[in-house]
Order: C-alpha cells, then sequence, then structure tokens
C-alpha cells in the first residue's frame, strides 16, 4: 500500500514539473515579411472598404505551412493580399512543442486594414486600452470598463485587453463576466500568433475631367506592424 501511496506521489510531481506549451513561431523578422508583402488597394481605400482579416492555419510538426483558409474578411482583394503574405514566410516556421514533443498546431493571423488621415497612423484600439488604464489608475473602474468594451470592439483580437477587463469586472464584482474574459483572454493567446496593422495614409480623391482621371490628392501607405501579445 505504501509503495502505491508512493508511485502515486512520484506520479503527482512529474505532471506538476510538465514542460508547457510552447507556440510555433516565425524565424525571421516577420513584421518586414507583411510589410513588404501588402500594399493597400489604392481602389478599396477610395470606397472607404477596411476591417480586419483573419487566416487561419496549421504550422504541421515539421514546420510546414498548411490548411491554410480565410475565416473572416471585408473584401476578397484583402484575403488574397493576407494569403500571398503569409506565403512569404513557407519555410521559417519552428513548429509548437507540448511537454518536449513537437506538434500540429492550428493558428491565426489577424490583419487590420485601416484608412486614416494623418501621418503618424494610429492604433484606435490600444488608444482605447491606454485611456481605460489612466482611468483605471484614478480609481474609476466603471468608467474605464465601459472604455474596454469600446477597444474590444475595435480590435477583439488582443489577448491583454480580455486579461485587463476581466480585472476590471472582478473589482465591480462581475465575477461570471470576469470568467469569461479571463477564459477568452487564454483561447486568443494560444490561437492568435500575431496581430498585424496595415494602414493607409491619405485617401487617393479622383475627379474625372474631360475623361481623364486626375489625382488631387497623394497617397501615403504606411506599412505593417506585428504586435506580439
Amino acid at each position: 500500500m505504501k509503495y502505491l501511496l508512493s508511485i502515486l506521489l512520484l506520479c503527482s510531481l512529474l505532471s506538476s514539473y510538465a514542460q508547457p506549451e510552447i507556440p510555433a513561431h516565425f524565424d525571421g523578422n516577420l513584421n518586414r515579411i507583411i510589410s513588404k508583402s501588402i500594399k493597400y488597394p489604392v481602389d478599396l481605400a477610395q470606397r472607404h472598404i477596411q476591417g480586419l482579416t483573419i487566416i487561419a492555419f496549421n504550422i504541421t510538426d515539421s514546420g510546414v505551412l498548411d490548411s491554410v483558409i480565410i475565416e473572416k474578411s471585408p473584401h476578397q482583394k484583402l484575403s488574397e493580399l493576407g494569403l500571398f503574405a503569409l506565403t512569404k514566410t513557407t519555410g521559417k516556421w519552428i513548429p509548437a512543442r507540448v511537454n518536449g514533443v513537437v506538434k500540429t498546431v492550428r493558428y491565426k493571423l489577424v490583419i487590420n486594414y485601416t484608412i486614416q488621415d494623418h501621418f503618424p497612423a494610429r492604433n484606435i484600439a490600444k488608444e482605447y486600452f491606454e485611456k481605460a488604464n489612466k482611468i483605471h489608475d484614478k480609481g474609476k473602474s466603471e468608467k474605464a470598463l465601459a472604455i474596454m468594451g469600446r477597444a474590444i470592439k475595435a480590435n477583439p483580437y488582443y489577448a491583454n485587453f480580455y486579461r485587463f477587463r476581466s480585472t476590471l469586472n472582478t473589482e465591480l464584482g462581475n465575477l461570471e463576466e470576469a470568467d469569461e474574459d479571463a477564459s477568452q483572454a487564454v483561447k486568443i493567446k494560444k490561437e492568435v500568433l500575431a496581430v498585424c496593422d496595415i494602414c493607409m495614409i491619405g485617401i487617393v480623391r479622383r475627379k474625372v475631367i474631360e475623361s481623364r482621371v486626375v489625382p488631387s490628392q497623394t497617397r501615403r501607405v504606411v506599412g505593417s506592424t506585428v504586435i506580439r501579445r
């Protein structure tokens, strides 16, 4: 009986020291790859087409990019640009490890296409997040919670947004909502490898004069920024 208890205790100790999951990662500068590969289509910017493109894919146990699909996108052209950029990463992925064993794991890449009027480009979601933090520091948790709702609405793929909102809900006694946000933060942390912003600064406005298309304003394109979670 004592021998059995010793074995059970040993198994318990070994499981407590199990190696954590190490997510797949890109061997190189993912930011540079994305920024060089995506150019915001002028015709879509003129029509104010913007929003999130979500690409799901596997990184296999041999580091191969596989089973790529578009889960969501505001336009087919933006989907195609995202897929093209992702293919540029082929052959440079390090597979995930679970308990020291390489595994095939499914991930998401989030590309946020936005159109803005002024340089430098603004990350509206992160501005809300920073504002909520400052207001929380002043002891205004309810107001901070409302602002975090706007941050998450602007971009619901930042794990730290949900972690912070979980903290706010806990402080306000909203325990069920706090648990939901905490679970969502864990889910996003595990699934989303990167959030990438592609911004068009200065929309090209065109006037038709004597059957000629004449640009009345130049445009400036700001490349992507990959934000690690």
